[in-house]
Formats: structure tokens, C-alpha cells, sequence
């Protein structure tokens, strides 16, 4: 038996060898139809739109560029959107009070988050809108106000907490969602569903907490989550864009080295995607073509040279005085009497410049170089003595239609795309309470809610009117005063009153 068994191992290394292939040529097939689903996945994305929905921490991101240990003072969940906070329990469903998603991209909100809306409008003071936060720990928009209230108080990082849940509090994660096609041609196959949220008043919210998130990575450090978080926001809606995310996109894209993203976004007359192309175009070392760049930029947007010149601190540069003298395309345009005319115009074209200069102040400076500086120095050489008056014509007629108008012509620039945020008065920082954004704080009021004392109907009698309003917390006194508003009828108004308390 051991002859027979050793006789047919040694007597088939053809048959081994070719057991062995079909293996190899069997997996290579798998790989190859795992590749074709992927491309079948992001056939319908946008190139510069496609990141890895993990990479949104920038936290992590900065513990990996720099070995250090950040403090996270809560213990999070890596199976919810962005990590949100197991302290606070999980975010409610439509019917405990949260939204829902509708078919047209919009939501539905319930009554008790319609409630919570009245509510953050009454509120007074910083404490006031972290006291709402612990009632209603995953109310999205008292979550984003009091979120930007914390930047404005001078502490950025008890705001990435706040934007995290005001996310979870939206229970259809839009990024990088699948679904199964139901259709019979394509059954079982893994396909994109292209998800556009609409702009509306109650996904305002969404919107404003991954930008903001997007800013505090960025002000951190954290480039590539920055740039993530503004894909994320863009392909939300890429057509109404409604936190401006195409005009700083190029800078923290740059600002992440994601050059091949650069060069891959379409040419939409942006002033800050042309001059993010050529600089990319330089660093990927293909000077001709970022000199070609630069220059069409140049005749595009005359402008830009005198903010390219000012944020690369060169503008006592004489070559650079010169030519903002010699050139018909820069001649009267100096840093100081665009700085002053520009926030003062209610045009477009003026205050995307403007953020231009804003959010790529610091890239500029930090790869400053002589390679840069020359490449400007090349590029306004190269522009013509005499304007294209046809092509500055066109580009205004652009940037002065309705639509740019209306999307960006009153930017307010130094409050959403500045570095620093601005601050409130002293005595605003001095008297806020950090700890009602606790767990603890949350969960103090919700046993605070539980025990409420509700009024019910005596037996020889109904109580007073006064005694029910002595009974009705303070924010059920907002809803019943709210009705009485709407014009409820004087013989009505006790009925109301018990049909509130339950």
C-alpha cells in the first residue's frame, strides 16, 4: 500500500502542475471579475470625486503622519458613520424622533425634531444652545449651530464631536452607498446609486456639518480628510453645491499632494482650480505645460496675479511691479485697491478670487520657490501687451450671469472659508458651560424628561389653568405658545393644553 500510494504521488507531477494552474488561472478569473464589478461601481463618478470613505478621521490621518497619540476622550464606534460616540446612544428613527429619507433626495422630518427646530430659534446664549444639545443629543441643526458657537468661543475641537452625531442623526448614509438592481438583466450585481441630496432647509444641516468638519481638518492639518470631506460634500450634489465646496476643493486637494485629482476635475472657468492645475502641473515636473497653464489663467483672470504676487510674499518683487505697471491686462490693478473693491462687490467673479486667496494663502507660501516665483515671472511675460477683449468679455458674461450670482456673489468669505474663526466677546467665552456637550449632561436630562410630572384630570373636577401651566416644562411651553400663534379659540385653549400634555 505505501509503494502504491508513493508510486502515484511521484508517477503524476503533470496532473499536479496542472491542478496548480487551474488554481492560479481560477483566482486570476475571480480577481478579474472583481475588478470588472468595481468598474461597473464607478462608471457613473466623477475621477476627482472618488476617495475611500474610511479616510475621514483626521485624527488617525495626523497620528500617522506625525506618531503622535491624540486624546479622545470618548470611546466611539467604528461601525457607525465617522465614529460616532457610544455614550450617547444610538441616533433615533423617524419614529422616536429623528428624519427620514424621501425619494427626491429631501427629508421628512418628525414632530419632535420640528419641535426641537422651534426651539433652537428661541434660544439666547451659547448655554442655551448646549443645554438644548443634552435634551436632544442627535438634533441636527442645534448640533451644527452649537457646533460653529464652540469655533466662535475659541474651541474647535469640542466641535468635531457635535458635527460627528449631527451626521449619525441622518439615518440613510449617503457616501459610497450600494444597492442591488433589481432589474432582471442585472440581477445580483453590485452597482452605484447615484445619491443627490437637495438643498433644502431641513438638509441644511448635513451639508454645513461635513463642511465644517472639512474646515477643522483642514485648519489641524489633516489635507487628505479635508479633501475627503469636501469630496464627500461635492457628491452630495456636485450641481447645486451648496457650501461652494468646487471653489476650495483645488487648494486642499493641492495641499494633500492629490495632483492626479487636480489635473482630472473639468475645466469650469474657476479661478482656483486654473491656478491649482499649473502648480500641480510644476510639481509634477512638466514645466511647459504648467507654463501654458499659468499663462491662460493670467489672460483669463488679470486679477490673479496680484493675489498669487501678495500671498507669495513677493510682492515688492520689482520684476512683479513692473509688470503689473507694463501690462494692459494688469495696469491700475494693485493689491490694495482690489482688496478694497472687492468685498465691497456684490459680483461673483471678485469674491471667488477672493476665497482663492483665503484658502490658499498658507499652500502658497509653504511651497514657495524659486521654481514657483519663475513660473509666474514666465507667465505674465508671456501675456499679450493688449487684452483679449473677447475673452475677458466671455469670462464676464460667465461670472456675471444669474446663476454664478446667485451662488457665489455673497459669500460671506471671511466667516466660511477663513482659517481662524472669528471670535465672540470675552465674557461670552468666560461664562460658557463646556459640560452641558457631556454625556453625563445628556443623560441627566433624558432622566430629567422621564420624570416630568404630566397633568391629568381629577375626579371631582378639572385643575386650573394655572396648574397646568405650573406643570408644562419649558420646552412644551414653546410648543403652547406656538399654538396659541396659529390662533387657537379662548374656549379651546385648555383642551389644547391637555391634548399636549398627553
Amino acid at each position: 500500500r505505501r509503494r502504491k500510494r508513493r508510486r502515484k504521488k511521484n508517477s503524476t507531477p503533470a496532473e499536479s502542475s496542472s491542478e496548480s494552474e487551474s488554481a492560479l488561472l481560477e483566482a486570476a478569473m475571480r480577481e478579474a471579475k472583481r475588478e470588472t464589478n468595481d468598474e461597473e461601481v464607478s462608471l457613473n463618478e466623477d475621477s476627482y470625486l472618488r476617495f475611500d470613505p474610511r479616510r475621514v478621521d483626521a485624527q488617525k490621518e495626523m497620528e500617522a503622519k506625525h506618531g503622535l497619540k491624540f486624546r479622545r476622550p470618548l470611546k466611539t464606534s467604528t461601525k457607525a458613520p465617522f465614529g460616532v460616540s457610544e455614550a450617547f446612544g444610538p441616533a433615533p428613527s423617524f419614529r422616536d424622533g429623528g428624519v427620514r429619507w424621501e425619494p427626491n433626495g429631501d427629508v421628512e422630518v418628525s414632530d419632535d425634531w420640528e419641535r426641537g427646530t422651534r426651539e433652537l430659534q428661541f434660544a439666547g446664549s451659547p448655554n442655551d444652545v448646549a443645554r438644548l444639545c443634552s435634551e436632544r443629543p442627535y438634533h441636527s441643526p442645534t448640533l451644527v449651530a452649537a457646533a460653529h458657537l464652540v469655533c466662535k468661543l475659541g474651541s474647535p475641537d469640542l466641535a468635531v464631536p457635535l458635527c460627528r452625531r449631527a451626521l449619525a442623526s441622518f439615518t440613510s448614509f449617503q457616501i459610497n452607498h450600494h444597492h442591488r438592481d433589481r432589474d432582471d438583466n442585472n440581477k445580483g450585481k453590485k452597482q452605484q446609486r447615484v445619491v443627490v441630496v437637495a438643498p433644502t432647509e431641513r438638509t441644511e444641516a448635513y451639508f454645513d456639518a461635513l463642511h465644517l468638519l472639512g474646515r477643522l481638518a483642514s485648519k489641524l492639518g489633516a489635507f487628505e480628510t479635508a479633501a475627503n470631506l469636501f469630496r464627500a460634500t461635492l457628491k452630495l450634489n456636485p450641481v447645486a453645491d451648496p457650501t461652494h465646496v468646487l471653489l476650495r476643493l483645488p487648494a486642499d486637494l493641492y495641499a494633500a499632494k492629490d495632483d492626479g485629482a487636480i489635473l482630472d476635475m473639468p475645466m469650469t472657468d474657476i479661478p482656483s482650480l486654473d491656478a491649482m492645475k499649473a502648480l500641480a502641473l510644476l510639481r509634477l515636473n512638466r514645466e511647459d505645460e504648467a507654463l501654458r497653464q499659468m499663462t491662460a489663467t493670467l489672460l483669463k483672470f488679470p486679477q490673479l496675479l496680484v493675489c498669487l504676487v501678495k500671498v507669495s510674499g513677493n510682492e515688492n518683487d520689482a520684476v512683479f511691479r513692473d509688470l503689473l505697471l507694463r501690462k494692459s491686462h494688469f495696469q491700475e490693478i494693485t493689491w490694495k485697491t482690489y482688496q478694497s473693491k472687492a468685498y465691497e462687490a456684490t459680483t461673483a467673479l471678485p469674491r471667488a478670487i477672493d476665497v482663492l486667496c483665503v484658502t490658499s494663502a498658507k499652500f502658497f507660501r509653504a511651497a514657495s520657490s524659486e521654481s514657483a516665483d519663475l513660473l509666474l515671472k514666465k507667465a505674465a511675460a508671456k501675456v499679450p501687451e493688449k487684452s483679449d477683449v473677447a475673452l475677458l468679455g466671455r469670462i464676464d458674461d460667465l461670472w456675471s450671469s444669474s446663476e454664478m450670482v446667485r451662488r457665489y456673489g455673497q459669500l460671506d468669505i471671511l466667516g466660511d472659508f477663513a482659517e481662524e474663526f472669528p471670535r465672540l466677546d470675552p465674557d461670552a467665552i468666560n461664562t460658557f458651560d463646556a459640560s452641558l456637550l457631556t454625556p453625563e449632561a445628556a443623560a441627566k436630562a433624558k432622566k430629567k424628561q422621564q420624570q416630568r410630572v404630566v397633568g391629568q384630570r381629577r375626579q371631582q373636577g378639572r385643575p386650573s389653568l394655572r396648574d397646568l401651566l405650573s406643570q408644562v416644562p419649558p420646552d412644551l411651553r414653546i410648543d403652547f405658545q406656538a399654538q396659541l400663534d396659529d390662533g387657537v379659540p379662548p374656549d379651546q385653549v385648555e383642551a389644547a393644553l391637555f391634548d399636549l400634555l398627553g
